[in-house]
């Protein structure tokens, strides 16, 4: 028998209400606005964690447009679909697609990068995209800390300023907080529920999964993407 949520599709919206990035030259988190079409800035940072991806994202010289990928959860086994926004001379979209070491060597200016999903209270579900050393920093802190992510508050209150090269560039410094109260950990379950459903709903919908993480839908425009000369060389990740 069919109902009506079939006739509209079975994908479940995304429950992100706003999408963070490290400024390096900031020294702080930003994200687009929506509601006022500004970019914004935040310092601290404070936020629970609720479960993590990875994806490919950057910028295409040849069609000069942005480059991203759908998230998985385990690069060695799970396929990366990577897309040009724009298609080359031959039509083509699609630039790359297989597990992550097998296309590395041909993302056309795309990048690594690791999705956070994680609950900011006042706020709800938001997205932290990580790539090159703030990435590292965050790689860093989750190998240190393990499983006490899951019972207590992540925050980014400072930055540290490096240099390699000629490069200048800063990477956020991520920290435990207090520990989330019972009845804060209730209030992130049901977010997490939220983003799994999501994921889910993502899986078995014959929708193109990549959409939902088009930089378009972030409010991240073509230029952001687009990696400043200064600091690719500190934002470059051998893997």
């Amino acid at each position: 028998m069919s109902n009506r949520r079939e006739q509209f599709g079975s994908s479940t919206p995304s429950p992100v209400v706003r999408y963070y990035e490290w400024k390096s030259d900031e020294k702080k988190f930003g994200f687009y606005d929506k509601e006022s079409g500004e970019n914004k800035l935040v310092m601290p940072l404070k936020v629970a964690f609720l479960t993590t991806r990875a994806c490919v994202r950057g910028w295409h010289d040849e069609t000069e447009s942005g480059i991203y990928s759908n998230e998985v959860r385990n690069t060695a086994q799970e396929t990366l679909n990577v897309y040009s926004s724009k298609p080359n001379k031959a039509g083509n979209n699609l630039l790359a697609t297989g597990i992550y070491k097998e296309i590395k060597g041909n993302l056309a200016g795309g990048h690594y990068e690791k999705v956070v999903y994680a609950y900011e209270f006042g706020v709800g579900v938001v997205k932290i995209n990580l790539k090159g050393s703030g990435l590292m920093a965050y790689s860093t802190f989750e190998k240190e800390v393990g499983k006490k992510t899951f019972d207590f508050m992540i925050e980014v209150k400072s930055a540290t300023s490096a240099k390699k090269g000629k490069v200048n560039y800063s990477t956020p410094d991520f920290t435990l907080g207090e520990a989330l109260t019972k009845e804060q950990d209730g209030e992130v379950n049901v977010a997490f529920t939220a983003v799994d459903e999501y994921f889910k709903s993502r899986e078995k919908s014959d929708e193109v999964e990549t959409q939902e993480v088009n930089y378009q839908s972030t409010g991240v425009s073509a230029e952001e993407l687009a990696p400043p000369k200064r600091t690719q060389e500190a934002d470059a990740l051998p893997f």
